[in-house]
């Protein structure tokens, strides 16, 4: 399980290098690209963040794909979104490409990893039905207190 989640925060991490921002589509700028990426992927509305995906992006990672390959459907991470922020640092633009350096603050994940490991021992919850130890683990975090760590980032962005 810590494999797991340790992964899944790396895949949000890489996510800045993967996302090509088509800030062609709707945004005015490359900033309000990215603002609008980044607000629809903490607010868990991932239809709205794939959709502000490149063209080349969607050719290679269909919805369900983008999906399972950053662990999005997985209430931990969606979690972790809750309690994430973001800053758009300096932007780069080239021509129909660029770059921007983005911070993000999160909980770490190693840290709500350990802490919802030691919850199911504590409480028994491997008895629990799935649906019963998922509702028993969102209620603990919601109480739980985080340290936010903060990653910078590079994106990719390219103007569909």
């Amino acid at each position: 399980m810590k494999k797991i989640f340790v992964i899944m925060v790396c895949c949000v991490c890489a996510l800045g290098f993967l996302l090509q921002n088509a800030y062609a589509q709707g945004a005015a700028s490359p900033q309000k690209a990215l603002e609008a990426y980044y607000d629809a992927l903490f607010a868990n509305n991932f239809v709205a963040a794939y959709n502000l995906l490149s063209q080349s992006d969607k050719a290679v990672s269909t919805f369900d794909d983008y999906i399972r390959q950053n662990y999005f459907d997985y209430p931990m991470m969606q979690y972790m979104h809750s309690l994430s922020s973001y800053k758009i640092g300096k932007i780069k633009t080239a021509g129909e490409e660029g770059t921007a350096k983005v911070t993000i603050k999160e909980p770490d994940g190693e840290d709500v990893n350990t802490f919802v490991y030691r919850q199911f021992i504590a409480y028994g919850m491997e008895s629990l039905s799935e649906e019963e130890a998922l509702e028993r683990m969102l209620e603990l975090l919601a109480d739980a207190k985080f340290e936010l760590k903060q990653k910078e980032t590079e994106v990719l962005l390219v103007k569909d």
